[in-house]
């Protein structure tokens, strides 16, 4: 396992790189194939696709189990220059191997061992990894939502709690905000006073954002990128903000969606307009 967990880790495959995803595809393919699955490959348009795999025999009334992971990772190529993959005592170390190769690791062993021991389980699993989860699933999200509906239910393998290695049964929504401010631009030497600044106005914005975050609840509202401006020397006529959410129920999506969505400007003449973006709603524990 860990043999198979360092050449996987070894593959950089950032999301960005559609060509990067198919060498993790090889080697789950083979090992898949081994265990007398079918595998297919599932092109993406502008990312690497997904690879879907289902035992070549099976009981046809047998409900499925759906195993679902994700062969991309956060790390630009040239990560492994810095980062190597190493091993210390128990602990293997590198790009991508918490996140997630390990898990994908552990569903090839799984299968394996059912393979090994002759075992049929009751719910037939069958296997599907994109390699777009990172950037938000933008294109294998329909082949997901399509499985869903023929499986009895969905185990992903994505890391667990600490080393016990819990299972998640909750998962907080992720929200996507784009905020764009309008000012006046004016020149900031000969007449300052006329313009409206687009950046002072996004300042005010920001406030109001980080102000809706309540942490021991769980909510977080993050303003992770900002642009605007054109010279030092004119006032702003444009500022743009892009904000993350993550929430752990429905109703405080709801709540905070509102506050976001209702966000108007501070300064005269300024205005400001959301954009509401991707979003994931809650798994919230039943």
């Amino acid at each position: 396992m860990a043999d198979l967990l360092r050449r996987l880790s070894l593959i950089e495959s950032p999301s960005t790189d559609a060509a990067a995803q198919q060498p993790v595809f090889d080697l789950l393919a083979q090992r898949l194939d081994a265990l007398g699955y079918r595998v297919r490959r599932l092109s993406g348009r502008r990312t690497g696709g997904v690879l879907f795999a289902r035992p070549l025999a099976r009981w046809q009334a047998a409900p499925l189990q759906l195993l679902l992971g994700h062969s991309d990772t956060v790390w630009p190529h040239g990560t492994l220059a810095t980062m190597p993959v190493t091993r210390d005592g128990n602990r293997l170390s590198g790009p991508g191997v918490f996140d997630m190769k390990g898990g994908l690791v552990v569903m090839v062993y799984a299968l394996q061992a059912l393979h090994a021991l002759g075992l049929q389980p009751a719910v037939t699993p069958v296997v599907l990894v994109n390699s777009d989860e990172e950037i938000g699933s933008p294109e294998s999200t329909r082949h997901i939502q399509r499985l869903a509906q023929a499986v009895q239910r969905v185990f992903v393998l994505e890391p667990g709690f600490g080393p016990q290695g819990k299972l998640k049964t909750a998962r907080k929504g992720v929200l996507r905000f784009d905020v764009l401010v309008q000012g006046k631009a004016a020149h900031a030497g000969l007449a300052p006073q006329e313009g409206v600044s687009a950046i002072l106005e996004l300042a005010h914005v920001i406030q109001q954002l980080h102000a809706l975050n309540d942490w021991e609840r769980g909510v977080s509202v993050n303003v992770g990128q900002i642009s605007g401006g054109t010279r030092p020397n004119v006032v702003a006529h444009e500022a743009q903000a892009v904000v993350d959410v993550r929430v752990p129920t429905v109703a405080d999506a709801e709540r905070i969606s509102a506050a976001i969505l209702g966000l108007r400007a501070t300064l005269p003449g300024a205005v400001v307009t959301v954009e509401r973006g991707r979003a994931s709603l809650p798994l919230e524990p039943t």
